[in-house]
């Protein structure tokens, strides 16, 4: 799971949970940093990405090579700003 000191920094901007066996249910809880810009979840078990991180709506790079991903689920279209 994601420690809850990082989901209270309401102010950060870049973000690097690799390599941490998270889950789209544990990364749900990211909804909490609406100022997140850059965040990288490669490298965890990742098998979809839950609908709570549309409301990234700063989020510019999204990284989640590695994961269990089969398909890009309508989240990530919903990031206009995505540019990574």
């Amino acid at each position: 799971s994601i420690p809850s000191a990082i989901l209270h920094a309401k102010t950060i901007t870049s973000l690097d949970l690799s390599s941490n066996r998270l889950s789209g249910r544990a990364i749900a809880a990211l909804r909490n940093l609406p100022n997140l810009t850059h965040l990288n979840l490669n490298c965890n078990r990742i098998d979809y990405l839950p609908a709570e991180l549309g409301e990234l709506s700063r989020l510019v790079s999204l990284s989640v090579s590695s994961n269990y991903l089969r398909e890009l689920d309508d989240v990530v279209f919903g990031f206009v700003d995505l540019v990574e």
